[in-house]
């Protein structure tokens, strides 16, 4: 199961970097083709708490994750993504 979180709402055409967090490479490929076909930046990571790091310190508007991830869970991941919000 992946779930989408948006950590910040824009109109800014600019701002199009998502993170995506899965442990199943294959899927991390799948996205990383159809993002780029419409033009997103994208960003990976294959745990919650790769996917953390990068939240801290890339900024990205919006977070794809898998809700069942070994070491940190989906379930953690949204809770410390969006602990400052």
């Amino acid at each position: 199961m992946l779930v989408a979180v948006t950590l910040e709402i824009s109109t800014d055409a600019a701002m199009k970097t998502i993170l995506v967090v899965d442990d199943e490479p294959e899927m991390r490929a799948v996205l990383a083709v159809l993002l780029a076909e419409c033009g997103f930046t994208m960003l990976e990571a294959a745990d919650g708490i790769e996917g953390n790091a990068i939240v801290q310190n890339e900024g990205p508007n919006l977070i794809i994750f898998d809700w069942m991830m070994p070491r940190m869970n989906g379930v953690r991941l949204y809770k410390r993504a969006t602990e400052d919000f």
